[in-house]
Formats: C-alpha cells, structure tokens, sequence
C-alpha cells in the first residue's frame, strides 16, 4: 500500500523566502541594523523618563472596568459621603479614609485580664498618641502640624478629623463634637475590665445594654474571639479599633494620609503602649502600598535575574569538543550577550512606546520584563542553533539565509502566537491584566523585530569571524555537537517509535480528562489578602478579622433612590414584603441583623410610651412626617439615612443588613446577584 504525502502550506514558503532574502541583505549590511535598533531605543526611552508612572487601587485593577458595584459604589458616596460632616461613625467605612487597629495579647490569651486592659485603654482611646508619640511633620507653606493627644473630654478619635484641625497657625488640635461611637463603646468596655468592674457592669454578648451609651454597644464589633460566662462577657481574643478620617480636602486628605502612616510607623518600630500587647494595623493605603512594597521587593531580583541570564546565554554558546577544549571558532559567547541585551532594549523600546501613546502602567507590569527576556532568550537560541545546522563551507550570507529560512519562521510563529494570546488576553474587564497583557504583547513584538536585525547582524559579524577562522588554534573536522548526537540518534527515534506514541497518546487523554476534571473545582474570586506581604502585620490583621470578626465584613448596604411613601399603605407594605424576603435569603443573617430606620422609628414610637398610637401614625402621612423628624434629630445613628427635597419628601433612604454563609468571592456574588 502506497500512501500519498500531502502537505498543504501557502503561507510557510513564501514567507520563508522572504525572511530568507531579507536576513542575507541584513548579513551583507550588518552595521545598520545594529545603529538603528540602538537609536529607535535611545528615542522611546525618552517615554519612561517622561511619562512613567506606575498606577495603583486595587478596586480599580483588579474589578471589572464596568463593574456594577462602581455605580452602586458612587450612588453611596455622593449622596451619603459627599462630606465630612454628614456621617455616623461606623457607617460608610469603605467610602471613607480610615484605620484599624486589633490588638491582641502578647501571649495570645485574654485581652480582658486588668493589666491588658489598662494597657489597651490607649490603643482605643488615641490611636497610640497619648504614650507620649507625639506624632509632627512639615506640610504646606512651612506651617507646623502636631498630632497631641486628646483632652480629658474625649472629643472622639477624629483628632485627625475634627472641624478645627488647627487651634491656631502653628499647631494641629482635634475638635469635633461627635463622637466615634465604635471606639466610645470599646473605650467603655476597656474601662471596666481595666477598673476590675465587670462583676458589678454585668457586660452582655452581643448587645450590652448601659445607662453610660445612648445606643446598646455591639460587643461582637469591638471584641473578637469572645467566652461567655453564660451571657455575659468572661474572656476575649482581641479589640477591634476603627479611627474614621476627614479626606474631602486636599490639606486633610494630606494630613489623613500622614496620621495613618505615622501610626503604621510606630507600631512597626514596636513603640505600643505597654509589653502585655501585639498591636496589627490596617488602612486606607495598606493595599496601595503593600503593592508598592512588593514593587521594591522584586526590582533588585530583576537586576540579578538579568546578569544569570547573560552568564548562562555565554555558557550555552560554548561549543566543547571531545578534547574538553571550547572550540574558540565555533563558540560564540558574545552572541548570549547580545541576545539578553537585544531583549532588554525591545522591553525598553516597547514601554516607552505605549507610555508615550499613554497607556497605563499598573504594578502588574513589573512582572513583563521577566517573561519578555525568557522569549527573548528562546529566540536568540534557535537562531544560533539553527546556525550551527548549516555547513560551515558555505559563504556568511548564504548562511544565514540557510538558518533563517527555518529559525525566522518557528519564531514568526511563537512571535504570533504568543501576541495574538496577549491581545485576547487584553480584552479581560480587569485593568491589571489588560494593560499586562498590552505591555506583553508590545515587548515581544519589539523582541521579534530586534531579533530579525540587531541579532542577525551581530550573527553574521560574528560569521565572518568564524569564516576567518579567528582565535581558532586547531582546526578540526565538522563533527556533530553531543546533543545533537543524543537527540538525532536516540530521542528522535525512540519518541517516533509506535509504542512510545502510543503511550504518549495515553498520556495526553489522561491530561486532558484531568485538566476537564480540575477545571469544573475551579473557584472563581480573588482574596485581596494575597496582596498583602507574607509575616506583614496588614496580613495578620485581615487573617484576625476573618477569624474573629466576620460579622464586620459580611455587612450589606441597600440605597433605595425612589423611595416608596412609607406612610402610604400600598407603597409600604410591597417595600416591606421585599425586604421581607431579603431578610428570609438563605444570604442573610435575618431580621435581627437588619439596621433600618423604619423600624428604629416604630420601636422609638414605643419606647415613648405610644405603642397603641403607632398604626395611625404609620398610616397618616402628615403625623408620620411630623414624628420622623422628631426621631431623625434625636437618634444620630440614623439622621443622615433619610434624605429629603427641599419641600421635605423623601428623596432616597438606606438600609444596611449582614450576609452568612458566604466563605468566598463566588457566593458573595450569587447574593449580591440574587438581591440585585
């Protein structure tokens, strides 16, 4: 039986030819082609002097451009956290500067033990300051700011955010009325266990109900890792401390920014207020600057990851001979050289391109050099390789005709392959990996073009050396290299052996059923904590706040924009039928979790002692206005939740309830999904 060889491939001889003709015109005229290439390089560097600037937020890398929550995001900040006076401590945490401490005890037992107490109390009262870190720094226009503790008053932890940051000229003073009920409650408790009372306070999980607080303080957000004694408070693992801060203005933005840094700063130098504690610490910037740090981190590794790469391009081009001599003819160690330095200057010649078309730079690129200098590498090996193919009696040119009409095409099609993989890529909704994979994709472009001139014209200056049989001392016959010896005549023929294919066939089904298998468990989501370096406090804290506080992050807000007439039956009741069912969600953590200000209102009406009045108030438009305003004055916590127009109807109102059940990114989605 004859079988007819049939080969289809219209692409591949043409374009071989042409390679084929263009690399013996480059190799007849090597020198422009090796000035040019520097030139071009020298000109787009000017674009990283320029314009570079490494992007960083980890909400805008790492969410979808369009992402839905962005919109539901900007409908809470500019209606609940256009300022920084309209607010309720507590409330609107992520739209907001902010930093939090957890402090835990040394030894890992119980924060509440007399001695840890007294040693918290100033943790949660003054961020630190009152130890006597008297925290300063220069700011705009030479004028001095001082971060002093607070008066014995207690004017709220927003030292760094009350109206009056300046007592006057020269000094930083808090003053803001409100007070940050979060750390007054903690502040509160910390109190009683530090003064040996908690037998006569009696102080109770989850709600502690106190004559001292306008509002029940919510142990289970100030303390974590909690022992009951039966309800009552009997030990605990950690404090939770949340210092909310002025940021819609430029000067305290600036000096928000500096209050956290400085307080990060003492804690990592181990300046806390007593030996009994561990303090971690997390804020507005961690992440940001997390990013950074990992940034200073890997730039050395890419200096060190450069010169191994030099090292081993020139022991890879040392041809040995039987004798163990390196044959000076047929080595060409300056080639490694100048394939690593051929793939630097595509990288630089690339970035500065896209920076000066203005693309964004994100810290996700600082990875691209990595990859670009291995594909570089690759490429300049096969070229080499298929150099060393070609008989040596042949003229320079005709040569490098030979080698390239093979080499040019395999890497002309890794070279499209792999830019076309990164242009595909670059339509994910994530900035981080699109402007990666733009950046990406450019590098390997330029290192394919850098290839095809700077490379084969130093091949072919360092082919005419060879053809002069320059710092050659013996020359010896053509013989075959030792791997080509091992792979042209055992791994050819035993990989083309029918039941090695055979095998290898069985390998490939069992790799493709796995990889079928692996991908249905595959979870979809992100941890922000793999941002955060390894043994970093930062790390430490999100892992502490996930195990003891997950009430604290599994909270839901819902802004209604076209609000019903809660006073009007038929608008009402479907309101309350939906929140109703929202509350019943297997994603909720029910009725009990739910802060509204409805329902605030109804039980204010009964605290009043008008429980029976309630249903024709709930019913009378103009009674039900007239006692609302009554209530929204007198509770803080919900005053800015009800927004009015000008003639005094209600414009949008908000609500808030907590999730369960919701380990992962994935079934946070699904209830924000199903809610939506």
């Amino acid at each position: 039986m004859v079988f007819t060889k049939l080969r289809w491939a219209p692409l591949e001889r043409p374009w071989a030819d042409l390679v084929s003709k263009y690399c013996i015109f480059v190799a007849r005229h090597p020198w422009p082609f090796i000035i040019i290439p520097c030139i071009v390089t020298a000109l787009l560097s000017t674009g990283i002097f320029l314009n570079f600037k490494i992007v960083r937020g980890v909400h805008y890398l790492y969410s979808p451009l369009d992402a839905r929550w962005k919109t539901e995001e900007a409908v809470f900040g500019e209606n609940w956290a256009a300022d920084d006076d309209h607010f309720y401590p507590g409330k609107d945490v992520l739209r907001r500067r902010g930093l939090y401490l957890i402090v835990k005890a040394l030894d890992n037992g119980n924060v509440l033990r007399q001695k840890h107490a007294e040693q918290s109390l100033p943790c949660i009262v003054t961020a630190l300051l009152s130890t006597g870190i008297f925290l300063n720094f220069q700011i705009v226009r030479g004028v001095h700011y001082l971060y002093s503790p607070l008066d014995a008053r207690w004017k709220t932890e927003e030292a760094v955010f009350g109206e009056n940051w300046a007592a006057d000229d020269d000094h930083f003073y808090p003053g803001k009325d409100n007070e940050c009920f979060s750390n007054t409650h903690a502040r509160l408790i910390a109190e009683v266990y530090a003064n040996g009372d908690q037998d006569h306070f009696n102080v109770t999980f989850p709600l502690y109900h106190t004559s001292f607080a306008t509002e029940p303080v919510d142990v289970a957000r100030t303390l974590g890792g909690v022992v009951l004694h039966g309800n009552r408070v009997d030990s605990a693992q950690a404090w939770l401390v949340l210092f909310q801060l002025k940021h819609h203005n430029p000067l305290m933005e600036k000096l928000s920014a500096e209050f956290e840094n400085l307080v990060a700063r003492a804690i990592e130098a181990g300046e806390a207020p007593g030996p009994l504690l561990d303090i971690y610490y997390f804020h507005s910037d961690t992440f940001d600057q997390e990013l950074a740090n990992e940034n200073r981190r890997i730039t050395p590794m890419f200096s060190i990851t450069f010169s191994v790469l030099i090292v081993f391009s020139i022991l890879c081009t040392f041809n040995i001979k039987w004798i163990c001599l390196p044959s000076g003819v047929l080595s060409k160690p300056l080639m490694g050289v100048v394939g690593v330095v051929s793939a630097l200057l595509a990288i630089i010649s690339s970035t500065g391109l896209l920076l000066f078309l203005g693309v964004t730079f994100v810290d996700m690129c600082t990875v691209m050099p990595f990859l670009s200098l291995t594909i570089g590498i690759d490429d300049s090996f096969l070229m080499l390789a298929a150099w060393h193919e070609t008989p040596r009696h042949l003229k320079v040119h005709e040569r490098i005709g030979l080698s390239m009409r093979h080499a040019a095409v395999s890497i002309s099609i890794t070279t499209l392959t792999d830019a076309l993989a990164f242009l595909i890529g670059a339509i994910a909704p994530l900035p981080a990996v699109k402007y990666f994979c733009f950046y990406s994709c450019a590098a390997i472009i330029f290192i394919f073009l850098y290839c095809l001139t700077m490379f084969v014209a130093c091949l072919a200056l360092q082919g005419r050396l060879e053809e002069r049989n320059a710092n050659s001392l013996l020359m010896g016959p053509d013989n075959r290299m030792w791997y080509q010896r091992f792979f042209e005549d055992y791994y050819a023929p035993f990989i083309a052996n029918g039941w090695t294919v055979t095998l290898a066939l069985l390998l490939f089904v069992s790799y493709a059923t796995a990889a079928i298998i692996g991908s249905q468990r595959v979870i979809v989501g992100f941890d922000l904590i793999n941002i955060v370096l390894t043994d970093s406090r930062p790390r430490h804290f999100l892992e502490i706040r996930k195990q003891y506080f997950p009430e604290d992050i599994t909270r839901m807000d819902v802004a209604v924009m076209k609000p019903p007439r809660m006073a009007i039956a038929t608008e009402r009741e479907p309101f309350l039928h939906l929140l109703d069912r929202i509350e019943k969600s297997p994603c909720s953590a029910g009725r009990n979790s739910t802060e509204f200000w409805y329902f605030a209102f109804e039980k204010y009406i009964g605290e009043l002692g008008f429980v029976d009045a309630w249903k024709g108030i709930v019913d009378d438009e103009e009674a039900f206005s007239e006692n609302l305003r009554g209530f929204l004055m007198a509770s803080d916590k919900y005053s800015y939740d009800v927004l009015r127009f000008p003639n005094g109807t209600p414009k949008a109102f908000r609500f808030a309830t907590r999730l369960r059940n919701v380990p992962t990114d994935e079934l946070i989605d699904r209830c924000a999904q199903w809610m939506r």
